[in-house]
């Protein structure tokens, strides 16, 4: 079966680019001598200018180094603290972490262990259709035992999430996308008003949880990249993980609700026992939101457009009947 080429792949790196980020090292060690052994094997990921993810060797063990390219130290002390918490709750298990190593907030630097397996996207499409919808529910509990018994009950944030789906859609520039997502927002608003004065469940999560941040191996599910944790509605971790893998063609069950996978909708609704109002309401709008959100660069390839477009007009189309 062929695997698809993934929809971020990292560029492969240039001579000028390791010499760069190896002097980048080599002056961080002077001051943290922790770093004198560090190896570089290959660059993982550019990220969007944000920071270079590199694997490579960090106290004899295989290791993942995130060099912050413009954050600041207080910044990376953060996003080190959320990691080492996480670690403490989800260090080991079926569900997991990947373990912290080093951190020097000074130069931008964070080590992580490299985590043994294939990323779920990629191992959903190496599986047998008809075996993918298994791969969902261990994610789907994967989130929910990083929630453990901290979800607390907050207000809805409606007029927060529906602002930044509107200043993103602004950004959008397929036309053909662009119009589709104007019905999307119109139909946004409109539920909305139905979670008016609701109470949301919110939770400190991963913060970027999608099938390319899980890693399946040895048994066993290990969330990597999860600095961004903060608290959040448990919704929109579910929504991101969702419509990243429906932008990316991938449909487990091979049936759509709200855009993405009815599958995963499934195994998320059951997993965290959501009330009628939340997977019938609150959970369709919070997909949308992140549609709206993650804005397809102006130069994606013509199948992202496509697969961006056939999931927001499964999405009008069930948001219409919400």
């Amino acid at each position: 079966m062929t695997t698809p080429t993934p929809h971020d792949a990292a560029p492969a790196p240039d001579l000028d680019t390791m010499l760069a980020l190896a002097r980048r090292l080599a002056a961080a060690a002077v001051d943290d001598p922790a770093l004198a052994g560090v190896e570089i094997e290959g660059l993982l990921r550019h990220a969007g200018g944000r920071r270079i993810i590199l694997s490579g060797r960090f106290g004899g063990r295989d290791a993942v180094l995130r060099l912050h390219l413009n954050a600041d130290a207080d910044f990376v002390a953060a996003e080190w603290a959320e990691m080492q918490r996480l670690w403490s709750c989800l260090g080991d298990g079926a569900a997991r972490v990947a373990e912290p190593l080093h951190c020097n907030p000074a130069h931008g630097i964070v080590i992580t262990e490299r985590v043994p397996g294939i990323p779920l996207l990629q191992a959903l499409w190496q599986a047998e259709p008809e075996s993918r919808p298994a791969l969902i529910a261990p994610a789907a509990d994967w989130l929910r035992i990083c929630m453990g018994d901290r979800a607390a009950i907050w207000p809805e944030g409606r007029r927060y999430w529906l602002r930044r789906a509107a200043e993103m859609h602004t950004t959008q520039p397929h036309r053909w996308l662009k119009r589709i997502e104007a019905g999307i927002l119109t139909e946004l608003e409109r539920i909305a008003r139905q979670i008016r004065r609701t109470k949301w469940r919110m939770a400190v999560l991963h913060g970027d949880f999608h099938a390319a941040n899980l890693i399946v191996g040895e048994g066993r599910i290990t969330a990597i990249d999860t600095g961004a944790s903060s608290q959040l509605p448990i919704y929109k971790d579910m929504a991101r993980f969702m419509t990243h893998m429906a932008r990316r063609g991938m449909i487990p069950s091979g049936r759509r609700l709200y855009g993405v996978d009815a599958g995963s909708v499934a195994q998320f609704t059951q997993a965290f026992d959501l009330s009628a109002q939340e997977a019938e309401v609150v959970l369709p709008f919070m997909i949308g939101v992140e549609t709206l959100m993650r804005v397809e660069p102006e130069d994606a390839k013509r199948v992202a457009i496509r697969r961006a477009a056939d999931m927001a007009e499964g999405l009008l189309e069930d948001l219409r009947q919400v």
